[in-house]
């Protein structure tokens, strides 16, 4: 899938502590892209937002939920930003413990609902959009 790392293994079906192997795309992390060029010109801000976007709504039409999207979860590819890290869950299965057992405690990419550990779905990978893109815009 276009955005997102390619799935190099995984656990079995009914391991108890699930996991992913995803490859590591050449490029830097989208954090050492803002650190370097925040606040950067609208045009490329745009235009990886838009790639995001499109990344998570597909995403999004499969049920799934990244749940922790932040700048370190995203490589700068030469193509556009990828996705490593998309989550275990989809969320028609996420529980408000499993939401609150991932989410990193005052990450400033964290939606309302994760740090007030209640049920997490599409809306809290948007929230992370908008702070990802309001720190590329702002520094």
């Amino acid at each position: 899938m276009p955005g997102v790392a390619r799935l190099l293994d995984r656990s079995p079906e009914h391991d108890p502590e699930p996991w992913r192997l995803r490859e590591e795309p050449e490029g830097t992390t989208l954090q050492d892209w803002l650190e370097a060029r925040a606040p950067a010109p609208i045009d490329a801000v745009s235009a990886m937002g838009a790639s995001l976007a499109d990344t998570l709504h597909t995403l999004h039409q499969r049920g799934v939920v990244v749940r922790d999207l932040h700048p370190r979860v995203v490589v700068m590819a030469e193509h556009g930003p990828v996705l490593t890290d998309i989550g275990l869950a989809r969320v028609d299965l996420l529980s408000t413990r499993t939401a609150a057992s991932l989410v990193l405690e005052g990450s400033p990419y964290a939606s309302p609902e994760q740090l007030r550990k209640t049920f997490v779905d599409q809306r809290s990978d948007l929230y992370g959009l908008g702070v990802i893109l309001w720190s590329a815009l702002t520094g």
